[in-house]
């Protein structure tokens, strides 16, 4: 028995042996000084020089059985100044080849011819200013070509002929203006190009026609402004667009119609101002789709017709209104929208109600910054059994409804931070607990009013501990700078001061509770209404007195007829009048002048 645990132990050993002269074997035997020498997770022969300081590839002190160079100086480095030419003539290995930031002014003639296995090859982030055919001769089996970051300019019709299998090129962030005719004749498998980032004004028809089986086509941070329309015939296989970060003005109706496979088109930061009826017709695969800071006013009743969105981004953008059943062409597929930073709506909550009622089968909601206020229909989610995610922060509401949340058990993130929320009531806690998925429950950023007679519904949930909030805000911190923490605003006592930081007992009572409810709400209507109902009431005060007024004048004048018949005053009221109204007392003297001379037959004397 012992023999046969001996003999056992020394074939693991000799096992060990072996494996371990089996990695040395694949080890390079030679390694430049500037470098170090390893392999890959594949087992491949490998040199990486990052000291920098460099005036050529080191190849003369490699192994010959190299596959993988990388020569890239560290950020804290010195740069390197390489030029190459036929180096590579002995490393007939080599399947990846990476020579970037060594400010490499060109590639040369056949430098890589005995490359023949190469794959890999990324000359990112040198000064290569123009290409040839001839600079890429032998690399009939290369992959991958990455050339972003140079000063690329006027490229020369059908440079990359011989790159017959490539799949992935970048000329990113050059200076190329324009897609000249055949730039890309012979590459038919090539499934990735990056054009992002270069002064490139226009596309043409044919510019892109000898791209047969592209995958993704990134033309981001250019300044295009205009795009042929039949630009997308020739790419069928298209699955992944960008064109964010340009000028474009609009959009044809059906302009994307030849592109069935398409799951990704980025529409965001442009100069887009509608989007007309039958935009993204046939797009029924589209995953993602964003028209996010742009200047759309208004979307077509029709926009989204003939097509499916999952995942939707209209924020930052200048719409006035939403109009019915806008969206309901996705009322089946739109799974995630963002409608966030929308502020000109004329009517929030209307054009929200709008939106949103048709996507029941949403779950993920942003909604933030759109002046929202109470009016919005509280029963809007009443369907909204999928939902996930409701972002409503940053708005105008200052209460929520226990009945906004009757039909969501399956909200795990919720967020009414920064609105403007002093108080909820118990009702709104008793149906927060009955969503047992909730996990996130933002509630900072509101004028929590921290008087006994507001805040006791939400200190006694609080007392529950529930996980919702303690997610968010860390309570046995003993510090006011909780991110997510409530803080009060009211009374000044308690001003910016975390809520789970002040002992109930310290609670202040509300003087005149109805009253302080309403005064401590940052609801404008409800301070318009209390000045319209003063100035009125002062108005009926002044209107009344007045008359009042007028009325005891008139009495007071026709009193003295009554005293005093046919216009024969008795010196005791003319004694009281003379102190009263002396001109009057003298125009009724002149007439009783005047009837006493009449009746004696005098002839009265007459003023003027």
């Amino acid at each position: 028995m012992m023999l046969i645990i001996v003999v056992i132990q020394l074939m693991i050993l000799l096992n060990n042996v072996c494996l371990s002269a089996r990695f040395n074997v694949r080890m390079p035997q030679r390694c430049p000084s500037k470098c170090y020498c390893d392999n890959d997770v594949l087992q491949r022969k490998r040199v990486t020089c990052i000291e920098g300081g460099l005036n050529a590839v080191p190849v003369s002190q490699m192994d010959n059985q190299t596959q993988i160079i990388i020569v890239k100086p560290a950020s804290n480095k010195a740069e390197n100044r390489i030029s190459i030419g036929r180096i590579f003539t002995n490393l007939e290995g080599l399947e990846e080849i990476t020579i970037s930031k060594s400010n490499l002014p060109a590639i040369g003639d056949s430098s890589f011819f005995h490359c023949k296995r190469l794959k890999l090859l990324d000359l990112s982030e040198n000064r290569l200013r123009t290409i040839e055919s001839r600079d890429f001769f032998g690399l009939h089996n290369l992959k991958k070509l990455n050339l972003s970051a140079n000063e690329l300019s006027g490229l020369p019709s059908a440079p990359f002929h011989v790159l017959i299998n490539l799949t992935h090129l970048s000329l990113a962030r050059n200076n190329i203006k324009k897609v000249v005719p055949r730039m890309f004749y012979k590459l038919r498998n090539l499934e990735r190009l990056e054009l992002s980032g270069n002064p490139i004004n226009e596309l043409n028809a044919t510019d892109l026609e000898d791209l047969p089986k592209l995958k993704e086509l990134l033309l981001d941070h250019c300044q295009i402004q205009a795009i042929h329309p039949h630009l997308y015939q020739s790419l069928t296989k298209l699955e992944s667009l960008d064109l964010s970060h340009n000028r474009l003005t609009a959009i044809s109706p059906y302009e994307f119609k030849p592109l069935l496979h398409l799951s990704s088109l980025l529409l965001d930061h442009n100069f887009l101002t509608v989007i007309n009826d039958f935009t993204f017709f046939n797009l029924s695969n589209l995953v993602q789709l964003s028209l996010a800071n742009n200047r759309l006013i208004t979307l077509s009743v029709c926009a989204f017709c003939g097509s499916a969105v999952k995942r939707l981004d209209i924020s930052s953008n200048n719409f006035s209104l939403f109009v019915v059943n806008v969206s309901q062409p996705l009322s089946e597929s739109l799974k995630e929208l963002n409608i966030s930073n929308n502020t000109v709506l004329h009517n929030p909550s209307l054009s929200f109600s709008n939106l949103i009622k048709p996507l029941v089968k949403l779950q993920k909601l942003y909604a933030s910054s759109l002046k929202l206020d109470d009016e919005f229909d509280d029963t809007l989610f009443t369907n909204f059994t999928h939902l996930t995610h409701l972002d409503l922060s940053s708005n105008r509401l200052t209460n929520l409804s226990s009945n906004l949340f009757v039909s969501t058990e399956a909200l795990e993130n919720l967020d009414i931070s920064r609105n403007q929320i002093y108080s909820l009531d118990a009702n709104f806690f008793h149906a927060l607990n009955s969503i047992a998925s909730l996990k996130f429950f933002y509630l900072d950023g509101n004028p929590w009013s921290c008087y006994r007679c507001h805040i006791m519904p939400l200190i006694e949930w609080l007392n529950q501990m529930p996980s919702s909030y303690l997610n968010v805000c860390d309570r046995r911190r003993e510090t006011d700078a909780n991110q997510h923490c409530i803080e009060c605003s009211t009374p000044e006592s308690f001003k910016g001061k975390a809520l789970h930081l002040i002992s109930d007992k310290d609670l202040e009572w509300c003087s005149h509770p109805r009253l302080q409810l309403r005064l401590t709400a940052s609801e404008p209507r409800v301070g318009y209404a209390l000045a319209l109902v003063i100035i009125i009431s002062l108005v009926i005060i002044i209107v009344s007195v007045v008359v009042l007024y007028r009325r005891h004048g008139a009495v007071y004048y026709t009193g003295e007829e009554d005293r005093c018949p046919s216009l024969k005053i008795p010196p005791s009221c003319m004694a009281v009048m003379e102190d009263i109204h002396p001109p009057l007392t003298e125009s009724i003297a002149d007439n009783n002048s005047f009837a006493n001379g009449t009746q004696a037959g005098t002839k009265p004397k007459i003023r003027f």
